[in-house]
């Protein structure tokens, strides 16, 4: 489970994806804990402990709203990491 949201969303709160991220983590038996990594505009928060086939990960982009990280035109924001590129990367680890 890979999940993006920004920090400022005025649509949804950025606590719905921070509860998302603990309920995912507990669902697929990962640690409490997570250990982050930096990414242009935000960050990635990945929960420790994981099951091979079970990583939860909640990636921030500091103070975007409801837009398409790394996204163009009116609903995103280029200045932030491709959301569209990190979840590319996460989801081909468990490609056949």
């Amino acid at each position: 489970m890979i999940i993006f949201h920004g920090t400022t969303d005025p649509v949804i709160s950025y606590t719905c994806a921070t509860d998302a991220q603990s309920k995912w983590a507990a669902r697929n038996g990962c640690a409490t804990t997570t250990h982050s990594v930096t990414v242009t505009g935000g960050h990635c928060d990945y929960s420790d402990g994981c099951p091979a086939d079970g990583q939860v990960v909640l990636c921030s982009f500091d103070n975007m709203s409801h837009v398409w990280a790394g996204g163009t035109g009116t609903f995103g924001d280029a200045t932030k990491a491709s959301a569209t590129d990190l979840g590319w990367s996460f989801f081909k680890q468990y490609a056949w």
